[in-house]
């Protein structure tokens, strides 16, 4: 037999008495450990991403986003809702808007100006006189105003169970 190195194994296993052949088994089970930890770990990964998946609101959030794109745009109406107030509440203290406010609303006039009331010819005047609310609708001028409120609250006639059954007539 050659000095020196041996045949198979390593170095530390021949100064262990072990042979090549339980070398090898330990380094096999080395690499079946280490599959069995990388099997493990991609197998908690897979579980974990499930649970992530199942377990976030991932519905509610897309809806909530639709929500904040609404709200956005709402707001973007407001700001300019409120930039429009502010061009008008900048336009109310000038003094000659005031005037057209007053002149075109409610008619009146700067000092020394006169004002003339131009009235509709005879025959739109009679279209004017003629009344707009049917005389079936007005209250007769017999009754003074007290009168058709009393007869307005009076008690009808009729026995209690009469009035209950008169007022659910509308279920038929």
């Amino acid at each position: 037999m050659p000095t020196g190195r041996a045949r198979g194994g390593s170095a530390t296993a021949r100064r262990r008495g072990q042979s090549p052949a339980t070398t090898r088994r330990r380094a096999s089970t080395g690499a079946l450990r280490l599959r069995r930890a990388r099997a493990a770990l991609v197998t908690s990964l897979v579980v974990s991403g499930v649970v992530v998946a199942t377990q976030l609101p991932i519905g509610e959030l897309v809806h909530q986003r639709s929500d904040l794109s609404t709200v956005d745009a709402e707001l973007g109406a407001a700001h300019a809702a409120v930039s429009r107030l502010r061009h008008d509440i900048a336009s109310l203290r000038q003094p000659q808007t005031i005037a057209n406010i007053a002149h075109q609303d409610y008619g009146l006039v700067n000092k020394g100006q006169t004002t003339y009331v131009v009235l509709p010819s005879s025959g739109a005047a009679s279209q004017l006189s003629t009344p707009e609310i049917p005389t079936g609708d007005l209250m007769p001028s017999s009754l003074s105003p007290y009168a058709a409120v009393k007869a307005a609250i009076a008690r009808p006639a009729g026995s209690l169970w009469h009035r209950v059954l008169k007022r659910l007539e509308f279920w038929r």
